[in-house]
Order: structure tokens, then C-alpha cells, then sequence
């Protein structure tokens, strides 16, 4: 018992360490690579896979133009959570082409799920834009 309480304390404090070290890092220089020998980098094959795994040509969009949860984009037909998320950016950016996402947030009311985004655009304006998912939520 006492063996794995410390090792379930060293695993925390790497996680605790691994977060403080990243913290002050963009996303952009995160990029995930892999290096092979010869020194190329390349994006590891699951992202990619990932990626095309995430199908939105089924989704439609309806609702509101998203700046209340009375007008929300209303996202339907997302197969799961992963291809809904990724409707919102394609809506976002379409709509906004400029937007940059500042937070996220899941919202409850009425019955329904709305995710709460909060962007800026290029020049500084602060947005919010919601989106009702509750038609792909936990998929």
C-alpha cells in the first residue's frame, strides 16, 4: 500500500512538473513532431488519421447567429463529439474569419447543452458565440 502511494505521488508531481515547464509556451510551439533519422520533421501518422476520422458532411447548422443562447448555432448530425467540436471551428471561421478562441465553457439551460465560446477577432473586439450541442453531446 505504502508502494503505491508513492509512486501515485511521484507520477502527480511529474504531471505538476511536466505543466509548470509548458505553461508559458504558445500552442504554436507545441507542435507536435516526430524526428527520424536524417533529421525531417514530420506529424506522427495518428494525428493525421485522426484528423480524417472527424466527419462533418453529414452536419447542418440552423438556430440563430450564436450571440445568445436564445440565438444559438444550432449543430446537428455530428456522428460524436469530436466532429461537433470540430463543426463549431468551421462555422466560427467562416462566419469570423479572423477569430481566435480565448476560453470554452459547457453551459446548461433549458434542457439543452450550449458550449460557450469566447473570441477575439484580429483587431481586438472580444466576442462570445454559442453553439447548441445538445444534439452530439457525449457521443
Amino acid at each position: 500500500m505504502r508502494f503505491a502511494k508513492t509512486m501515485l505521488l511521484g507520477f502527480i508531481a511529474g504531471l505538476l512538473a511536466l505543466g509548470c515547464a509548458t505553461q508559458g509556451e504558445t500552442r504554436k510551439e507545441r507542435k507536435i513532431t516526430t524526428r527520424k533519422a536524417g533529421g525531417s520533421d514530420k506529424k506522427p501518422d495518428w494525428l493525421a488519421q485522426y484528423k480524417k476520422s472527424i466527419d462533418t458532411s453529414k452536419i447542418t447548422y440552423g438556430g440563430g447567429d450564436g450571440s445568445s443562447q436564445d440565438n444559438a448555432v444550432v449543430i446537428q448530425g455530428a456522428p460524436n463529439s469530436a466532429s461537433g467540436v470540430r463543426a463549431e471551428s468551421i462555422w466560427a471561421r467562416r462566419n469570423h474569419p479572423t477569430w481566435r478562441k480565448t476560453r470554452q465553457s459547457l453551459v446548461r439551460g433549458d434542457g439543452k447543452r450550449y458550449d460557450r465560446i469566447d473570441f477575439t477577432t484580429a483587431s481586438g473586439e472580444k466576442h462570445v458565440l454559442f453553439f447548441d450541442i445538445t444534439d452530439f453531446f457525449g457521443k
